[in-house]
């Protein structure tokens, strides 16, 4: 512990006051209390060095990782914010998965792009008999395919 006297030479002259004498200075009181807290640490920090240095697995760097010094602070949230989103996906899932009824809308999404646009695969049939001709790939199959569209085009 520091004595008194120790703290109050370590305080300005505009802070100082005779004992038992109240401070009335709030900036005083805080210095005072600031100093005291200095000598208080340097005190110690002494006592440390006279003695054996510190060992590192008893000191608090040991357990000091480097997310608590560049990490974000933990977030708070509070426990049923866990299960009332599990609750709302559950619902939301089953409710689109099960008890909605199909719309026109779902036969839209459910038709391929070729048919929806009727002149697309013959288009698309070409360019890859193209491509495999000049590949040398077997194009027979394209070939077949192009030729069912064409009738069922002219029918």
């Amino acid at each position: 512990m520091t004595s008194l006297n120790q703290i109050i030479l370590k305080i300005p002259h505009r802070c100082t006051a005779v004992r038992g004498v109240f401070l009335r200075d709030k900036s005083c009181l805080n210095q005072i209390q600031r100093v005291k807290w200095h000598v208080n640490n340097r005190l110690y920090s002494a006592s440390q060095t006279a003695k054996d240095p510190i060992k590192f697995t008893s000191s608090k760097a040991a357990t000091w990782s480097s997310v608590d010094s560049f990490g974000p602070p933990p977030k708070q949230i509070p426990d049923i914010q866990v299960y009332s989103v599990i609750f709302s996906v559950a619902s939301l899932l089953i409710y689109f998965a099960f008890l909605r009824e199909e719309n026109d809308l779902d036969n839209e999404l459910e038709s391929t792009l070729m048919e929806r646009f009727p002149g697309y695969e013959e288009d698309e049939l070409q360019k890859a008999i193209s491509v495999g001709e000049i590949s040398k790939q077997d194009v027979s199959k394209l070939k077949a395919r192009l030729a069912e569209i064409k009738r069922t085009r002219e029918c």
